[in-house]
């Protein structure tokens, strides 16, 4: 899914159950929208994760708003699209 990846940035990340893992690498990944393709910026690499995950705290640091409603996460860019 990256469209980009640094995989010189290292890093690590806690997750819900209080356990350490190895961020691999940082890029952009395209995603695609009912208004065309997106890219999100920063998107950090960690391969002992098998799912994609999305951390609502980093979009709303890159002021993205969410929209949480019938089971569904909608996403606005900072341009509100």
């Amino acid at each position: 899914m990256f469209k980009t990846l640094d995989e010189s940035y290292k890093s690590r990340v806690k997750v819900g159950n209080g356990e350490f893992l190895e961020v691999k690498g940082r890029g952009s990944v395209n995603v695609q929208t009912s208004s065309g393709i997106k890219i999100v910026p920063d998107v950090l690499f960690i391969p002992e994760i098998n799912q994609n995950l999305l951390s609502v705290g980093q979009m709303m640091e890159k002021n993205y708003s969410l929209q949480f409603k019938d089971h569904k996460c909608t996403i606005f860019d900072p341009f509100g699209e």
